[in-house]
């Protein structure tokens, strides 16, 4: 006991171990877990208690002795051998980062995660309409990640800042319209064949259908000219 107690490292030498000698180990370096033979329970919750780095040498985890890691840092999630509700929770409420790691989430996850911040949509594996709606809300740069983009969503992102039309899988012609509106320099997102078949204004003689114009051929400046008449006609 008093080799351990001077340095506990000492322990592995030991052939008996003792809780007491364990005890006195954890106590002075929580990485002594990995000389003791036999953990107790108490032993793996001193531990993880003096730092949660301690779980993944924790042999037979209890949800007390997981719970007391999460509570420290949600980093100590990947190491939770059976994750429950409630730690899954305590970990996302201190950062949306610890979703990826949640083996089951559920919507009430995900929403909390999303709360904190729009970047969390990138973890969601199955979204929904509304939690789509809570991170283009939050921020339209999160329209980027939404895989089934909608109409509301797109003009929500766009209404927030019109250079986000470039996210927008889907253009209409009241949404680049909007996006223009908001911010002149999104007209260079703005793609032209979204537009319905109309004789632009001041342009006689050119296609009434923008679809059939060869836009790659164009020049910046042809296809700026081309994009202002069609917002002009609207």
């Amino acid at each position: 006991m008093k080799a351990v107690q001077r340095n506990w490292s000492a322990l592995q030498h030991v052939r008996v171990q003792t809780p007491d000698m364990c005890m006195e180990a954890v106590r002075q370096f929580w990485e002594s877990m990995t000389c003791i033979r036999e953990q107790t329970p108490e032993i793996c919750l001193f531990a993880v208690q003096k730092n949660w780095r301690a779980l993944p040498y924790v042999l037979v985890q209890t949800t007390e002795i997981c719970m007391e890691a999460v509570r420290q840092s949600w980093r100590a999630l990947p190491y939770v051998h059976v994750q429950t509700p409630e730690i899954c929770m305590e970990a996302v409420r201190q950062s949306y980062e610890a979703l990826p790691y949640v083996q089951d989430p559920t919507f009430e996850m995900y929403e909390l995660g999303l709360q904190q911040s729009w970047s969390a949509i990138q973890y969601v594996r199955k979204q929904t309409p509304e939690l789509c709606l809570i991170a283009v809300t939050k921020d339209g740069v999160a329209l980027q990640y939404i895989i089934n983009q909608t109409p509301e969503e797109c003009m929500i992102a766009v209404n927030q800042n019109g250079i986000f039309l470039q996210y927008v899988r889907k253009q209409t012609p009241e949404i680049c319209d909007a996006a223009v509106r908001q911010n002149k320099n999104a007209i260079q997102y703005v793609d032209p064949t979204c537009f319905p078949p109309v004789n632009p204004p001041g342009m006689p003689g050119a296609p009434s259908d923008p679809r059939t114009l060869d836009i790659a051929a164009m020049s910046k400046e042809e296809k700026m000219q081309l994009v202002q008449k069609l917002l002009d006609s609207i």
